[in-house]
């Protein structure tokens, strides 16, 4: 027994542990902030060059003192983001109290402050059914209340559906919701929640790229090669000058994700399909590339048995992407970027509500970039730098391997 613990202690020095690899972030940019900035929630908006050549989780918000910052991501793209206002249920009536009810009352008191609360969310179970949804706004339990709003929800079929209730934001602490049967049974109501909605403002941003143009007369296709310099994201739309008034025609759209080698042409690799259209005189003519990324991006106009567009001009824009999150007035804050598959950080992201839209939040802005020192390569394994060493113990090893055997063979013989 005592030539296998040996054994395993003489493998254990030759084996090389390596820890986790260290961070391989490139750059490092200051965060600066408002003048008049007091803490709390802060916006940032990510530049072409933040943007360029990342994944939307490919950065890090460092306090200095290498303290790692939660933050959320946002894309303006007209989404509506929506938060729960914490609430309970202080009353639930039903009329008539047997059978299939015709109206369903429910109040909620959302608690003391000032909640902001714009809209009432429902689960409900049932099909074909369409209600009046009232709500009525009360600074008591039990007093009626004052109309608010009302809306119509509904379900037809599967996945046609509208099961909430949107109002003007108020700051009630009390609210009644009566739902009014209108077509077919009311459906069962499992679940009440009152919630913040709030869209944030599609904004769009321009993406500077050179564009050279070529026909290939054989084909009868007009070819736009688009560079915009660096790997760009959230590529969402292409607009044109173009002095021909109305045309529609057809667009296939190459997209390569690198810029090829000195020498060499473009690999394009994935492509979808559009239209460059104008039916109306002086109408803008937008072509919708999908949000995509792309290094390098082709147009290649089909123009059929026409002559080519008078394109004078084409630009691309993006969708404007930003990060949220909580900072200390006076502390020094960095952005770090450049690993690419960094591994995705997970954040509570209950402690970042997003309690207004995000270009109504203090706006940060990033400094010049400085490079951050690279991770040096992992050491070479203990077996490459001590190759003798290594060989010496081997042949030990298979000495005392042999040495067992033989043992182990004669003690077999003596019982025998």
């Amino acid at each position: 027994m005592r030539y296998v613990v040996l054994l395993a202690l003489i493998f254990a020095g030759t084996i090389a542990v390596a820890d986790l690899p260290p961070g391989k972030w490139s750059t490092a940019r200051e965060i600066t902030f408002p003048a008049d900035f007091k803490g709390g929630m802060v916006y940032l908006r990510l530049d072409q060059q933040a943007i360029a050549a990342e994944s939307p989780t490919d950065y890090r918000i460092v306090q200095r003192g290498a303290i790692e910052v939660p933050y959320q991501a946002f894309l303006e793209n007209g989404e509506i983001v929506s938060t729960v206002v914490p609430s309970k249920v202080v009353h639930w009536a039903e009329m008539p109290p047997t059978g299939k009810p015709d109206i369903i009352q429910i109040t909620l008191d959302l608690g003391p402050g000032k909640p902001a609360a714009n809209a009432i969310s429902l689960r409900l179970s049932g099909q074909d059914f369409q209600a009046k949804a009232q709500v009525y706004r009360a600074k008591g339990p039990t007093e009626p209340g004052i109309f608010y709003a009302e809306d119509t929800i509904y379900r037809r079929g599967a996945g046609f559906e509208k099961t909430w209730v949107e109002f003007q934001p108020t700051a009630e602490r009390y609210l009644r919701l009566n739902l009014q049967k209108d077509q077919g049974a009311l459906p069962r109501v499992d679940s009440v929640e009152v919630l913040d909605r709030m869209r944030i403002a599609r904004r769009l941003v321009e993406v500077p790229a050179k564009l050279a143009r070529s026909e290939d007369r054989k084909r009868k296709e007009t070819v736009l090669a688009l560079d915009p310099g660096l790997r760009v994201r959230d590529l969402v739309e292409a607009s044109f000058d173009v002095k021909d008034e109305l045309f529609d025609r057809p667009v296939t759209i190459h997209v390569a994700p690198e810029a090829p080698p000195a020498g060499q042409q473009p690999d394009y690799t994935g492509f979808s399909y559009g239209r460059l259209t104008r039916k109306l005189a002086a109408a803008p003519v937008i072509l919708v590339l999908d949000t995509i990324p792309a290094r390098l991006l082709r147009l290649v106009i089909d123009n059929g048995d026409d002559r080519p567009l008078d394109i004078t001009g084409v630009k691309l824009w993006r969708e404007q992407r930003g990060l949220m999150f909580s900072a200390q007035a006076g502390a020094k804050y960095e952005l770090w970027y450049g690993w690419r598959n960094a591994p995705e950080p997970v954040y509570d992201l209950a402690k970042l509500p997003l309690t207004m839209p995000p270009d109504q939040l203090p706006q940060a802005a990033l400094a010049a970039a400085r490079d951050l020192p690279l991770a040096p390569p992992p050491p070479p394994p203990w077996s490459e730098t001590h190759r003798a060493l290594f060989w010496v113990i081997l042949i030990a090893v298979v000495l005392l391997l042999l040495l067992v055997i033989v043992r182990a063979m004669r003690k077999a013989n003596v019982t025998t």
